[in-house]
């Protein structure tokens, strides 16, 4: 793995893409999608883990210079994980 993750959600992060390049998948540009999502949570200072409607609609809404199809792509990311993320939890 290239990134390092430090947030609240980085060992599910660290999992899943581990769990993605194991499958065979490059999975670059949605390790770095990650990075960005990790950095995001610890600007938001998450404590929980738990992807709610307001991060998530935090999370896609429109930035400057982004395209709707990479907006999409973050979005599928976050759905993975949180999918992934919920399959692990007790």
């Amino acid at each position: 793995m290239h990134n390092k993750f430090y947030g609240i959600y980085a060992s599910y992060i660290e999992q899943y893409v581990a769990l993605k390049k194991e499958l065979g998948f490059k999975y670059n540009i949605e390790e770095f999608i990650y990075t960005l999502f990790d950095r995001f949570t610890i600007a938001r200072n998450e404590k929980t883990v738990s992807i709610t409607k307001h991060l998530a609609d935090e999370w896609n809404s429109k930035k400057p210079n982004e395209s709707e199809a990479y907006r999409y792509r973050k979005a599928v990311c976050l759905n993975q994980l949180s999918y992934n993320s919920l399959m692990q939890r007790p």
